[in-house]
């Protein structure tokens, strides 16, 4: 179980894109918080791992054990990427962690309250999935079924101005992440999510941080999206 104040998971809920369940949390009863929690923990444990094998975010966790429980069923949380708000002053996060969080009460119960079968074959960790994709590079590479090697190799070949695109078997125009190596050594990384509109950029120096993200595109897995900030291009193709 994960043990957190209703004030702390409310926050959580509103980064998460979840207004109405997190108006609910403030107000929810002690077993309903208790719920939530044990929910919380399995997800966390149990639940889909990041490409490089690491848990779930505890406060993702919670988003998602407190959306089962208002909600009465698992599901996505509205947004894959959490958008933090402001920090905190002092006083308020004094006041959110004096809240009760049922520490006491959190010992009595089973480890696996209120975990339906339902969550559990929703939230399982289904093990390595990976998108039908073929990478193409500016150097005349061309690899079908791409894997993780392939991405590096790539990478660590490309020169001044190369480019690299991966796009999906089923839709090759709008689900795609490409990256170019500018001239000043500074790749440019873009990502397109269905439609033109949807389509994503940004900068980084790091290899590897490029390499990370195309493989967690690879792997269906959107918290690769959190290594850097992003801005919507989308207008540029309207």
């Amino acid at each position: 179980m994960i043990s957190a104040t209703r004030g702390f998971i409310r926050r959580y809920l509103i980064e998460y894109g979840e207004d109405t369940a997190a108006e609910w949390v403030v107000s929810c009863t002690d077993d309903e918080l208790l719920r939530l929690g044990c929910i919380a923990g399995w997800v966390s444990h149990n639940g889909p791992s990041t490409p490089s094998g690491a848990g779930m975010m505890f406060c993702k966790a919670l988003a998602i054990g407190a959306v089962c429980v208002h909600d009465g069923k698992p599901r996505k949380l509205a947004r894959a990427r959490r958008k933090k708000l402001p920090e905190l002053s002092e006083e308020e996060r004094r006041r959110i962690r004096a809240e009760d969080y049922l520490y006491a009460l959190s010992l009595e119960i089973p480890q696996d309250y209120g975990i339906t079968d339902e969550i559990k074959e929703f939230w399982a960790d289904p093990g390595p999935v990976r998108v039908k994709a073929t990478l193409r590079a500016s150097n005349g590479v061309q690899v079908k079924g791409v894997a993780e090697d392939n991405v590096v190799a790539v990478l660590e070949a490309m020169a001044r101005d190369g480019n690299a695109v991966v796009a999906s078997d089923a839709d090759p125009d709008n689900v795609f992440i490409q990256v170019w190596l500018r001239d000043n050594g500074v790749y440019q990384l873009e990502y397109r999510d269905g439609k033109p509109t949807s389509h994503y950029q940004t900068l980084t120096v790091s290899r590897d941080k490029v390499a990370a993200a195309i493989v967690g595109w690879l792997a269906d897995d959107d918290s690769w999206k959190e290594a850097f900030q992003w801005k919507d291009i989308g207008d540029w193709f309207a």
